[in-house]
C-alpha cells in the first residue's frame, strides 16, 4: 500500500514537472517570436531563448526540452512551442504570410539592378530559389498556419517583368515528381544533400547548359557513392522540441565516384586543403560536436567566402552569392567551373558584392537563395556591408 502511494506520488510530480515545461516553453517561445525579450531582460540571461536551447552548456536545458517534447509527442500534439509536425515527422516554422509585404518589392528591385550591373559587365546572370521547407504541404496544415506565398509570387512577379533570368525549384520540384519527404531534413529548415545534387543537375541542364559542354552527366546520382550516417543530425526545429519529439536525421556524404581534383580555401580560417572531393570539401570534424553541427559537412557550414578550384573544370569562373541552402549545392555546381567563390553577404565583412564582382570578375553570377529569405532585406543589400559586421 505504501508502495503504491509513492509510485502515485512520483508519477503525479512527474506529470506536474511535465505540464510546468510545457507551458514555459509555450510562454517563452511567444516572447521570442513577439519580440518582447527585450521588455523581460531574458536577453540579458540568455541573449535569446533560441540560443538557450542551441548553445547553452546547461544539462538541464537540453534534459527540460526532452522532457517538453516527450510529453508532447506522447499526448499526440502536433504542435509544439511554435512549430507544427505533419504526418511524415517533418517539423515546419509558422509564418505569417501578410508579413513585410513591402520587402518583397525592395529585395526584388535589388535583384534588378544587381542584373543590370553584371549584364552591362559582360556575364551571365541566374537568380537560383530554393524551395522553402513550409510551403509545401499546405493542404496538410491548419487554416490558421499561414505562408510566404504572397511576397514570393509578388517577388517573380518583378523578376520577370524586369527579364531576369531564374529558377524556380519549387517548380522545378514539383514537374519532377518530389516532395516534402524527399528533400528536407524531418527536424531542419534545411534540404538534404541529395537535393543539392538534384539542384545541381537540374540548373546545369535547363539554365545553364553553355557551362556544360562536357557531355559527361556529371550529376547523375549514379555516378556518386553515398555514405549514410544514421541518427547522426537533429536540426535547428528539432532542437527546439527535443529528440524525443522529432526523432533524429540521417545525412547522407555523396562522393563522386569520378576523379577528382580539387583546390578548397576558407580564408577566414586560413584553411588550404588540396585534392579529391572527398578530401576537401567534407569536414568530418561536425561529427566531433556532437550532432547539432552535422549540416557543417559540407564545406564546413556558412563563411564569408570559400573558394573551389578544380583542375578539371570548364576555364570559366563562377561567382555564388549564397545562403545555407547552397551550402550542399555549390560544392557539386563547382564541377563543372574552374574556379567557384561562394560569397556570403551575411558574414562577409571585407566587399560588399559590387565590390567583389568587380575584384573577381566571373563569367557567370548565380544568386542562391531559399524562398523563405525573399523579405530580408540585410540578405538583398549588395551595395553594403552588413552593419553588424563592422568593427
Amino acid at each position: 500500500m505504501i508502495l503504491t502511494k509513492k509510485i502515485t506520488a512520483v508519477l503525479m510530480l512527474l506529470t506536474l514537472i511535465f505540464m510546468i515545461n510545457s507551458y514555459f516553453f509555450e510562454w517563452a517561445w511567444k516572447v521570442y517570436d513577439e519580440n518582447q525579450v527585450d521588455k523581460l531582460n531574458i536577453v540579458s540571461i540568455f541573449k535569446s531563448v533560441e540560443e538557450f536551447f542551441e548553445k547553452s552548456d546547461l544539462p538541464m536545458t537540453a534534459y527540460l526540452a526532452e522532457m517538453n517534447g516527450g510529453f508532447k509527442n506522447i499526448l499526440g500534439k502536433r504542435y509544439n512551442n511554435n512549430l507544427y509536425k505533419i504526418k511524415s515527422g517533418h517539423l515546419l516554422g509558422i509564418v505569417d504570410g501578410n508579413m513585410r509585404m513591402e520587402f518583397s518589392d525592395e529585395t526584388a528591385n535589388n535583384v534588378v539592378e544587381l542584373n543590370n550591373y553584371v549584364k552591362n559587365k559582360g556575364s551571365d546572370f541566374l537568380f537560383v530559389g530554393a524551395p522553402a521547407k513550409n510551403r509545401l504541404v499546405e493542404s496538410e496544415l491548419p487554416n490558421e498556419i499561414f505562408f510566404e506565398s504572397t511576397n514570393v509570387v509578388r517577388f517573380f512577379e518583378i523578376l520577370s517583368k524586369n527579364a531576369i533570368d531564374y529558377a524556380d525549384l519549387r517548380s522545378e520540384m514539383l514537374l519532377s515528381g518530389l516532395n516534402q519527404n524527399d528533400l528536407f531534413f524531418r527536424t531542419d529548415s534545411h534540404w538534404i544533400p541529395e537535393a543539392g545534387l538534384w539542384a545541381a543537375d537540374i540548373i546545369s541542364k535547363k539554365y545553364i547548359p553553355q557551362y556544360n559542354q562536357s557531355g559527361f552527366d556529371i550529376f547523375n546520382i549514379e555516378n556518386y557513392e553515398i555514405t549514410v550516417f544514421e541518427n547522426s543530425f537533429l536540426g535547428g526545429q528539432g532542437r527546439r522540441v527535443g529528440r524525443w519529439y522529432a526523432g533524429m536525421d540521417n545525412i547522407s556524404l555523396i562522393d563522386p565516384r569520378f576523379e577528382t581534383e580539387l583546390h578548397f580555401s576558407i580564408p577566414s580560417r586560413y584553411l588550404y586543403l588540396s585534392g579529391s572531393f572527398k578530401e576537401t570539401i567534407f569536414d568530418f570534424s561536425v561529427f566531433d560536436s556532437g550532432y547539432n553541427r552535422t549540416y557543417g559537412l559540407y564545406t564546413g557550414g556558412d563563411h564569408a567566402l570559400n573558394i573551389i578550384k578544380n583542375d578539371n573544370g570548364n576555364n570559366k569562373k563562377c561567382l555564388i552569392i549564397k545562403d545555407s541552402f547552397a551550402n550542399v549545392f555549390s560544392p557539386y555546381i563547382s564541377l563543372l567551373f574552374s574556379e567557384t567563390h561562394i560569397f556570403d553577404v551575411r558574414h562577409n565583412r571585407d566587399y560588399t558584392v559590387y565590390e567583389y564582382i568587380d575584384f573577381f570578375e566571373p563569367d557567370i553570377i548565380l544568386l542562391f537563395y531559399n524562398t523563405g529569405a525573399i523579405s530580408s532585406l540585410r540578405m538583398y543589400n549588395f551595395s553594403e556591408i552588413n552593419e553588424e559586421l563592422r568593427e
